[in-house]
């Protein structure tokens, strides 16, 4: 019989403070709140030594059937060796190279689900050394699509050289150079992907130009949201005329050339459905990584003014975009980055990079009044009716992001967009700082997540808009005493529901 998930501790705000919190004090167990840690050593699993990245999806009867009857789903990444595919060598610390699942009834006790690939895993690098995905993967989205169609966004690198965050200039390694790819499966287990990346990287003097990774697509609910034409405004190959610049090939006269001319018929058919959901408006974000100082990734100040990090931090930071879709090119076109770092001191100093966006209206009513107030706290009184989505205007967008420092912690915090992903601004009412945080590591405790806690990725189940449950399934990495450096996923659950507070989450265990 399983067990009841509660809250961990008292209702709170996981607002981060450095003091114990009541969390701590109800049971000496340092691993209460992780819901799936590591596997048991004996039993050779593919992510035997790290792990990371939970996207949880929630199905009904028809594919649950699939997977023994459990309707949740976690797909995650992670490895059980030091290297990688194709013998490189991984860099340490980094949890991705493979892909598998975990499955669960309820969304809170989960067990791994043994796939077809060694170790369990369901999806691998391609076994083709040209491939930009022959080195290692890791899942950033998945999607269960209204036809059946299972459609799994990731991140991969090749054998092209490229360079890791804080490397130096000249200094470069196989498998770096992040691209992002695409899956399509029947079932959720067995995977076909397109062999050339949907999104790549940009040329030298570019913000993205050393790796786009992290792909993640939100739905919207109107095409002028996105910015974009209908399909049917499309100019075809004999209309002549049309061009459009992109990045890595050109759109002439409605003939897409570079990397489409290397498509099959196969790959094509996976595009295809991509094709699909993006014009069903969905949003694109992803992240890069480049120089702090650089166009895109630079912080500026009120008065537009450059910060200059200091020569005595790692120069390098983590860097949000966004792309819409193309739908006569059939093709995704970046608008440029839209979250950026910190300040120097700033809880997100090194930059935003992971995250989970979702309309504001999924909250509730009551979160939609209490942002509306948040707003005009802000001095935002103009922008009453885009807060509230009102006269049919693009939704309300929040984006839950990992922010990080330089000393090497991450945490999570909010950012919002009343134009439908064009322009986003961080919260300033929700947390101590611009973005929050509104969840940091337990910071000076004997627990599972004292380090780190980032990759948020938020389910919302049950009643009607505002009245079921939202959980949020995180990464946490900590230092706990007889055990050195402990990793995990557990969830938050929010508390709000009542107040319509954003900033108000508790950590989930398992009695």
């Amino acid at each position: 019989m399983s067990s009841s998930p509660r809250p961990l501790g008292s209702p709170r705000s996981c607002h981060a403070d450095t003091s114990p919190s009541p969390s701590s004090m109800l049971s000496s167990d340092p691993f209460q709140g992780r819901l799936l840690g590591p596997p048991p050593a004996d039993q050779h699993w593919w992510d035997g030594l790290l792990f990371a990245g939970p996207i949880v999806v929630r199905t009904g009867p028809e594919q649950a059937a699939w997977v023994g009857g459990k309707a949740w789903r976690m797909y995650y990444h992670g490895r059980d060796s030091e290297d990688w595919g194709m013998g490189v060598h991984a860099q340490p610390g980094t949890p991705f190279g493979r892909v598998g699942m975990a499955l669960s009834h309820d969304g809170v006790t989960w067990e791994r689900y043994r796939g077809p690939l060694p170790g369990g895993a369901i999806f691998d690098p391609s076994d083709d050394p040209s491939a930009f995905d022959c080195v290692h993967v890791g899942c950033s989205d998945v999607h269960l699509m209204p036809d059946g169609t299972w459609l799994m966004l990731y991140y991969a690198g090749g054998l092209d050289p490229g360079r890791f965050p804080a490397w130096p200039a000249g200094k470069t390694a196989l498998g770096a150079r992040l691209r992002c790819g695409i899956a399509t499966s029947a079932d959720g287990v067995t995977w076909q992907r397109a062999k050339t990346p949907f999104l790549d990287i940009s040329g030298a003097g570019s913000w993205d130009e050393l790796a786009v990774s992290w792909p993640r697509v939100t739905a919207l609910s109107t095409q002028r949201a996105m910015g974009r034409g209908k399909a049917e405004d499309c100019v075809d190959s004999t209309g002549g005329g049309r061009v459009q610049e992109m990045e890595g090939a050109k759109a002439e006269g409605g003939k897409l050339e570079g990397r489409k001319a290397e498509r099959g018929k196969a790959e094509d058919m996976i595009l295809a459905s991509f094709a699909d959901v993006a014009e069903a408006d969905w949003l694109l974000t992803y992240q890069s990584v480049g120089d702090p100082h650089a166009p895109g990734h630079a912080h500026v100040g009120e008065g537009r003014e450059v910060e200059r990090v200091p020569e005595s931090v790692p120069q390098y930071c983590y860097t949000i975009g966004s792309a819409a879709f193309d739908p006569c090119t059939k093709t995704w076109i970046k608008r440029g980055s839209c979250i950026r770092r910190g300040p120097i001191g700033a809880w997100d100093e090194a930059g935003a990079n992971r995250r989970h966006v979702l309309p504001l209206a999924a909250f509730g009513p009551k979160a939609v009044q209490k942002w509306k107030e948040g707003l005009h706290h802000q001095g935002k009184k103009g922008e009453d009716s885009l807060a509230t989505g009102e006269a049919g205007g693009p939704p309300v967008l929040l984006m839950f992001y990992e922010g990080a420092r330089y000393n090497g912690t991450y945490a999570i915090g909010l950012a919002y967009c009343l134009d439908g992903g064009e322009t986003w601004d961080k919260a300033r009412h929700i947390g101590p700082e611009p973005g929050g945080p509104i969840l940091q590591p337990r910071f000076g405790e004997e627990v599972w997540d004292n380090m780190l806690v980032g990759t948020p990725h938020l389910v919302v189940s049950g009643g009607e808009e505002g009245s079921g449950k939202v959980l949020m399934y995180y990464t946490g990495v900590g230092e706990v005493s007889g055990y050195g450096r402990v990793r995990g996923i557990g969830a938050l659950v929010w508390e709000g529901g009542d107040s319509g507070d954003l900033g108000k989450w508790t950590r989930l265990v398992v009695d």
